[in-house]
């Protein structure tokens, strides 16, 4: 937390990139205003009578950038908080929206977000996924407070990364169904949940990879797009999200139980997570059923071809090496545990993605 608030408070300090979305949203603005036949300051006067605000990719990315990471805390918008009375502007349905995807991570403080006036609050730790066009607004709930945003153009879901979501359900409906323009698209993902050190651990990453600005840089944010995609994806099957979030009990035993069994990708039996952490077998495995929804097998095999997946998927590893590290000493038997949970053996996974 400390070296990713740290890498922040940076960026706020060299404000450059910002200050190039400022030059570039300036060019746009002077273009609508001679093509709506105004002066520069009556365009903006009339934006700021509309609802709804609309943001475009070309004045928030520069040319080469498919990602952009930025920070936001009261300071950098140079001015003193009223929190009440933009709290009031944004139940009042004043908003903005734009043709890109947006998330977002809490890392101190908190904030409000709104979505068609509703009111909800993001603590310390929470991390938000908006959908493509979806109306919103965020309000810092103190000049403490900073939350860390990171900004993806379309065309990196519907070219690069859609066909590597189709395995995880929660983003493969949240982004497809937008990104084909369904009317049901939910309007955004909201994982409320406690400080996650690997999430943040990815964020830094990416966080730093930004602010080195040379030719990786945008590379090596995609790299790790995914791996945060899927971090995400099992802070949501851990806590038995369904169609409504569901509260997980906070026992520090359970969840180190719950993180042993993401940690070792399922590679534990229910036996030694008892006896580590002192449960009975019977009241252990109905714990993990209470507050997750999912069977202690099912979850174990969530995180196993997750695991699995991601070393098909991101290395080069050959088959018989990703079996060993997969706890199989034969391949043939590897194949056959994968087959059965994903439906297809493990190359034809591997030349699919």
């Amino acid at each position: 937390m400390e070296m990713l608030e740290n890498l922040a408070e940076l960026m706020l300090q060299t404000p450059f990139r910002f200050e190039q979305a400022e030059k570039r949203q300036l060019e746009y603005d002077k273009k609508k205003a001679d093509e709506a036949g105004l002066a520069l300051d009556q365009y903006r006067a009339m934006l700021r009578r509309q609802k709804v605000r609309h943001m475009v990719q070309e004045c928030i990315f520069g040319e080469t950038d498919d990602i952009i990471l930025f920070a936001d805390c009261w300071k950098s918008f140079g001015i003193t908080p009223d929190v009440e009375a933009s709290r009031a502007r944004a139940k009042a349905g004043y908003c903005h929206d734009h043709d890109y995807f947006e998330m977002f991570y809490v890392l101190k403080g908190s904030c409000y977000n709104y979505i068609n006036g509703q009111e909800e609050l993001f603590q310390e730790g929470s991390v938000c996924m908006m959908n493509f066009q979806t109306a919103h607004e965020r309000v810092l709930a103190d000049e403490d407070s900073m939350i860390l945003t990171i900004c993806v153009r379309k065309k990196v879901f519907t070219t690069q990364l859609l066909n590597m979501l189709r395995d995880i359900p929660m983003f493969w409906q949240f982004y497809a169904s937008s990104v084909s323009n369904e009317n049901q698209a939910a309007a955004c993902i909201h994982l409320q949940d406690t400080p996650n050190h690997h999430l943040e651990s990815i964020i830094y990453q990416m966080l730093r990879a930004y602010l080195m600005n040379d030719e990786t840089s945008q590379t090596v944010m995609k790299c790790y797009l995914i791996p945060l995609l899927a971090e995400m994806a099992r802070i949501h099957c851990v806590k038995g999200f369904n169609s409504e979030p569901r509260l997980t009990p906070r026992n520090p035993s359970l969840e180190a139980v719950l993180e042993t069994i993401q940690a070792k990708c399922g590679m534990v039996t229910l036996q030694e997570l008892a006896e580590e952490n002192h449960f009975s077998l019977n009241y252990l495995s109905r714990l993990i059923r209470e507050t997750t929804g999912k069977t202690f097998k099912e979850l174990s095999s969530y995180y196993w071809q997750e695991k699995a997946k991601t070393l098909l998927q991101c290395t080069p590893l050959n088959i018989d090496e990703i079996a060993e590290l997969m706890g199989f000493s034969s391949r043939a038997n590897f194949e056959r545990r994968f087959k059965a949970l994903v439906a297809v053996s493990p190359a034809q996974f591997r030349q699919r993605t």
